[in-house]
């Protein structure tokens, strides 16, 4: 990714100074304190991609990520006498009013001012653990800052239908050792032999009770896991 470049003790401070990003040369990006790589590729972003119709489309750009967004965002300016009009028809209208946390898509988390690589991260976890089923799961995502947290909390929507359970009487160890609540190929295999060697559980709270699965285990992987 462009951002994660190394700074020198040679490299000038970054300016700050009122910019158009649409009408920014490359010299402009460096003076912000982006590097040549990552100038240019901003430049040929923006070439490609077609002008900004608003401050927050900087956060599509993988070398800003929103604390970056939030440092420069005062001194954005969009001169929008400057775009098409079937361009600024077709833009985006903004920041939605909600995201439903367990569906959407990384295109969507972007839109909400989260940046690309947090947008993906978030997606990967919440596919990994089977869907998020309170909001506090969220900050489990490396990356997720309060702040961002925070801003977000209100637009959340969550369904419990959304919940891809693993079905500890058929699962396969690897089904439970990958879950990032468990992670742990001894606590898996106790899971499954235990079943094997008994038969099926007829309850969650059978699980509760192996050796390996402390109360709090058990409470984190409760939403994730049935019997049936």
């Amino acid at each position: 990714q462009y951002r994660n470049y190394q700074r020198y003790d040679n490299d000038p401070e970054p300016e700050r100074f009122d910019f158009d990003p649409n009408t920014l040369d490359k010299d402009g990006w460096k003076r912000l304190g982006f590097s040549e790589k990552q100038a240019s590729a901003m430049m040929k972003y923006i070439d490609k991609a077609g002008p900004f119709t608003k401050k927050e489309d900087l956060l599509r750009l993988f070398a800003i990520d929103s604390s970056l967004y939030a440092e420069l965002e005062p001194f954005v300016t969009i001169d929008t006498s400057l775009i098409a009009d079937s361009v600024l028809q077709d833009a985006d209208p903004g920041i939605p009013d909600f995201i439903a946390a367990n569906s959407a898509d990384a295109k969507a988390w972007n839109t909400m001012g989260i940046e690309w690589k947090l947008s993906y991260d978030i997606c990967n976890y919440r596919d990994k653990l089977g869907g998020f089923h309170s909001k506090e799961q969220l900050l489990e995502v490396e990356g997720m800052r309060s702040t961002l947290y925070d801003s977000l909390y209100p637009k959340l929507e969550l369904s419990g239908q959304d919940i891809k359970k693993i079905n500890v009487n058929d699962c396969r160890a690897s089904d439970l050792r990958y879950h990032p609540y468990i992670g742990d190929w001894d606590i898996a295999n106790q899971i499954v032999n235990t079943r094997d060697r008994f038969g099926p559980y007829q309850r969650l709270n059978d699980v509760r009770r192996l050796p390996l699965v402390s109360d709090e285990l058990f409470m984190r992987i409760k939403p994730y896991i049935s019997v049936e």
